[in-house]
């Protein structure tokens, strides 16, 4: 099993963390997590399942969403199936573009989840989903916000939010 690790910068002055990226059990994931610090006290962090063939896009949206947020990562739609059986997640960040299936068909498993559509390729899931960001050209800022939204992360308002 061979592991990438990507390196973030932790806010608000607590170092440098590292999270995993590789193999799990289910074919085709990859758990994107931090640790929680000692000191942070409160409610656990929401988890997130990001559907998506890059694992470029993968890593970025972990390190863009930690340590706010747990990412588990998934390259196809059977890897997306099994999850959705065995874990609760808090939203879903989907580009449907994907490898060995329709994105269309895991909608029913997502009809009680907050969903973002997050693609280049696919502009007619904007009228599927509630919420649809183009890919590359969201700002990771619009992405920040946009899922803080879903999640009911309040967020401080700046220009051009």
């Amino acid at each position: 099993m061979k592991s990438t690790e990507i390196f973030l910068n932790r806010m608000h002055g607590r170092g440098i963390a590292t999270a995993p990226l590789g193999d799990t059990a289910v074919p085709g994931a990859a758990a994107a997590s931090v640790a929680e610090p000692t000191e942070r006290a409160g409610p656990a962090v929401p988890h997130i399942l990001h559907i998506d063939r890059d694992s470029g896009s993968a890593q970025n949206l972990a390190a863009l969403l930690t340590p706010e947020a747990r990412v588990t990562h998934v390259q196809t739609l059977a890897g997306a199936r099994q999850l959705l059986r065995q874990q609760i997640f808090s939203a879903v960040v989907i580009d449907p573009d994907l490898p060995d299936g329709n994105a269309a068909d895991l909608l029913p498993a997502l009809s009680a989840v907050p969903l973002l559509v997050y693609s280049a390729r696919q502009p007619a899931w904007r009228e599927r989903s509630g919420v649809y960001l183009a890919k590359p050209w969201a700002t990771p800022r619009q992405l920040w916000t946009t899922i803080a939204k879903l999640l009911g992360i309040a967020t401080p308002t700046c220009a051009g939010d």
